[in-house]
Formats: structure tokens, C-alpha cells, sequence
């Protein structure tokens, strides 16, 4: 018996005032938000399983062609908010020929959002990237009850997403081995080689081979995360009209005068010259 991971990561940076779900959030919920179930295994796996309830069996599904998957519904996830759990019942088909590791990485991260919100998800919905976006919001904004405004604010959080990857940063990707063109590409890589990099780490860890020594970007973390967060705040501004002294307000709170002196504080064994 073989066992897939589910990737999870911290991708939305919550406001401290902000109280958020124990959920982890899985990189496959991000992939769905962004592309819609058919969407993301045509894109990343260049197939389409078949989603339903009961009506997919082994009777319609033969086991020498097809693979049934479906959620244990034993265990009640992690961070699950309410007292009563009732699993999912969706079912997915997949022929045997498709069923690559990868395209588990995808399965078990599929039904790992789904056993979240089992009364929410049914198979006429899984294409509907307004539902996953505010599945995702629910876990980033606990306790906000409009849909309407918990979609607004996944809408702006994907516009940032959307340029989170910089000519730079593509190209040293492509350096190493790994094609991307968009960060939710480079979520489908961590998702489908997080496990053979966390078996291979020991045998890494203690060679210079292949490695490099890379400082810019932490030295310049401050910067980098105040340009990030400008770009931010300046999109969710845009819906209604800027004026000159608005937008010259933001860059003040954010890009501050002698913001780039502030970077030798977190790092003692750097100076001013």
C-alpha cells in the first residue's frame, strides 16, 4: 500500500487581528480555486476523472479498467469546526492507465478539501471556481459569513498570486530542472516532488554539490515584501477611483523613507556604508 501526502502551506498572509481556521491549506485547493476541477487535471495531468456518487461502482467502473477512489470516511479531519461529521460521498473513476503518482498527489489533495466541506462540494459543482474561492475563504476569514465579501477578498489575493513569479525567479526554476511559467505551476511541482525531496534531503544535506550560496533575496526581504504588499493594496484600492494623493498615501505607509536602512536590523552581520 502506497501513501500520498497532502502538501499544505501557509499562502495567505492573515493579519494578526484576523481569526483563522486550525485548517492547513491544502496547494491542491489553489489549483481548483484557480482552474476548476476538470481544469486542473487537463492542465497539469492531461485527464479527466469521472466524478459522482453511487452510481459509480464496480459494476459501471470495472476494476480491470478503472480505479474507484473515494474518501475513507472513517476519520473527521483535522481542524473540522463542527461537532457533527458526515463524509463525502463523491467518488471518482480513473482509468488504470492514468493512475500515476502525480495524479494521486491531485486525488488525495482533491478529497482532502472536499472531507472539509462535504455539504458544500456535490459533482455538479466541482468546476465552479467561485465555490472553491470561497471554501478557501472560509479557512482564511473564520467567522466572516458573506460569501460575497470572502470571494472579493480571494479575488484580490489571486491578483497578487497571479505575479508572484518575476522573470528571475522563473529562470533560475528552469536552471534547475523545473518549468514554470505562474506560481500555481510551481505549486503542482512542490505538490508531485515534496515527498521523493523529503526522502532524499539526508542524502543532500551534507553536500556542497549542486548548491548554491543565495543571499540577495533574504537580505532584501523587507523590500521584497513591501513591494509585494504595495502591489497588493493598490489593486484592492482600484475598485473604486485613485486619486494622486490616495495612491501617494499608500506608497508613504508601505515603501517608507529609509525603509532599505531598516534591513541590518534583523541580520547582525550586516552594516551601513
Amino acid at each position: 500500500m502506497s501513501i500520498t501526502l497532502v502538501i499544505w502551506s501557509i499562502i495567505y498572509k492573515r493579519p494578526a487581528k484576523i481569526k483563522s481556521s486550525k485548517t492547513g491549506i491544502a496547494l491542491v485547493h489553489y489549483l481548483l480555486c484557480k482552474y476548476g476541477f476538470d481544469g486542473m487535471f487537463q492542465k497539469f495531468a492531461g485527464i479527466t476523472p469521472v466524478v459522482g456518487l453511487g452510481e459509480i461502482n464496480e459494476n459501471t467502473y470495472p476494476p480491470n479498467e478503472w480505479t474507484i477512489c473515494r474518501s475513507t470516511q472513517i476519520l473527521k479531519p483535522k481542524g473540522f469546526n463542527k461537532n457533527f461529521y458526515e463524509p463525502t460521498e463523491i467518488r471518482l473513476a480513473v482509468k488504470n492507465s492514468d493512475l500515476t503518482t502525480d495524479v494521486k498527489s491531485l486525488i488525495t489533495g482533491f478529497f482532502y478539501v472536499v472531507d472539509f466541506f462535504p455539504s458544500r462540494v456535490a459533482p455538479q459543482f466541482v468546476n465552479n471556481s467561485r465555490l472553491w474561492m470561497v471554501l478557501l475563504g472560509q479557512i482564511n476569514f473564520n467567522g466572516i459569513l458573506d460569501e460575497r465579501v470572502l470571494y472579493e477578498k480571494m479575488v484580490a489575493h489571486f491578483g497578487s498570486l497571479d505575479e508572484y513569479l518575476d522573470s528571475l525567479i522563473i529562470s533560475q526554476l528552469k536552471s534547475i530542472g523545473y518549468e514554470c511559467d505562474d506560481v500555481y505551476s510551481l505549486f503542482y511541482i512542490v505538490i508531485t516532488n515534496f515527498n521523493d525531496w523529503l526522502l532524499n534531503a539526508n542524502d543532500k544535506v551534507n553536500s556542497m554539490y549542486g548548491k548554491e550560496l543565495s543571499i540577495l533575496y533574504f537580505i532584501l526581504e523587507k523590500i521584497t515584501n513591501a513591494i509585494f504588499n504595495l502591489n497588493f493594496k493598490l489593486k484592492t484600492a482600484q475598485k473604486k477611483e485613485l486619486t494622486e494623493k490616495e495612491i501617494i498615501t499608500i506608497m508613504n505607509k508601505i515603501i517608507r523613507t529609509g525603509l532599505i536602512f531598516g534591513i541590518t536590523r534583523p541580520h547582525p552581520g550586516m552594516s551601513t556604508a
